[in-house]
């Protein structure tokens, strides 16, 4: 009787334990949608050597609400001297609100004079 005992407590538990497992077939990961940047500029092409006074723009577009867009402007050793966030409102230099084209300005003032080409970013992200 004790070694029936021993065999009906374990299956018992492990039914118990097994009938409260719920089978999940739902996709646990979403489809995710990032911007993309279609095109981006920077006015006017050539800079004085001293001082980075600029307009940006990008065309981004998203399935999904944008939530920055964003400028970086390097140094010539790749250190970021400069960022400045785009927007699509309408306001200068922005020309109209929502039509995918962030505007922002690009300023900085070297500390020292900086002949060469410098890289320049340009990043999205949504919501």
């Amino acid at each position: 009787m004790q070694n029936i005992k021993y065999l009906i407590i374990p299956l018992i538990c492990g039914i118990f334990i097994l009938s409260c497992e719920k089978e999940d077939n739902t996709v646990v990961d979403p489809t995710l949608s990032f911007p993309f940047i279609l095109s981006g500029y920077i006015t006017p092409l050539i800079l004085n050597s001293d001082t980075v006074n600029c307009y940006a723009g990008a065309t981004v577009q998203s399935d999904e609400p944008v939530a920055s867009v964003i400028v970086r402007f390097y140094d010539l050793r790749d250190n970021i001297l400069a960022t400045a966030e785009l927007k699509d409102n309408g306001v200068f230099p922005d020309t109209i609100a929502g039509d995918g084209k962030y505007t922002g300005v690009v300023y900085y003032v070297f500390l020292c004079r900086e002949v060469g080409r410098h890289r320049v970013e340009f990043l999205a992200v949504n919501q």
